[in-house]
């Protein structure tokens, strides 16, 4: 129909990126140093901290039990929902602008500011193959 059915306004300022849950029971949101859990008519369920710049992207795993965080403090970070961090990852000197749980929930991809994707598998959330794909701001297909 069109109506706004709820508003998710975070007081830090803008919201970078959102997703939501793979139940559809909750929405994600994240902005400066936060991400903000919430219900669907808009209430704060939980709100963490643990980046220490911009939060610029979000994505649930597929069972919906945790989510991954990139920030432009270089790090991406694995939570639980009780806002715990399960991992940190040292991504890149700049910002990570990109971030994606694989289908099965084993691995995540990272893309950042260094021209990079990389890839980490979930046997202690190291780098599986390194860069898996470097962009080359001179190449055209």
């Amino acid at each position: 129909s069109g109506n706004e059915l709820a508003r998710f306004s975070d007081d830090r300022g803008s919201v970078r990126s959102v997703a939501y849950s793979p139940g559809g029971d909750q929405i994600v949101t994240v902005g400066y140093r936060t991400m903000i859990l919430w219900d669907l008519s808009g209430n704060e369920l939980a709100r963490f901290s643990g980046h220490q710049g911009w939060v610029n992207c979000v994505a649930y795993s597929p069972g919906g039990d945790r989510i991954v965080t990139g920030s432009s403090d270089g790090t991406a970070i694995l939570w639980d929902l009780s806002g715990n961090e399960l991992a940190r990852f040292s991504v890149d000197r700049r910002s990570v602008f990109s971030v994606a749980y694989s289908p099965r929930g084993d691995g995540i991809v990272t893309g950042s500011s260094e021209n990079a994707v990389l890839l980490w598998r979930d046997y202690f959330w190291e780098w599986e193959h390194g860069r898996i794909y470097k962009l080359n701001a001179e190449e055209r297909a």
